[in-house]
């Protein structure tokens, strides 16, 4: 009986992500999109970083928002 209700639950927690999943991809912003990007101000720039600024600028740039690269000096031992 246990059995039956686990594999009960599995179909319908699959049903019900496919069903958000498709949801998901139509959703339309209501308000402008504003994205940023900080890099790290004491280190280099990573591939992780590149790749995170390139999706917020792609983003802002599908639905017409902005990207702000926003940076900082924080190291005051360098100036």
């Amino acid at each position: 009986m246990l059995q039956s209700l686990r594999v009960c639950s599995r179909q319908t927690a699959s049903r019900a992500f496919s069903r958000q999943a498709g949801a998901a991809a139509s959703i339309e912003p209501t308000a402008p999109v504003r994205v940023r990007f900080a890099p790290s101000p004491t280190g280099m720039l990573h591939l992780g970083g590149l790749r995170t600024a390139l999706f917020n600028y792609l983003l802002a740039r599908r639905y017409g928002g902005e990207f702000i690269l926003r940076i900082e000096d924080t190291d005051q031992a360098r100036l």
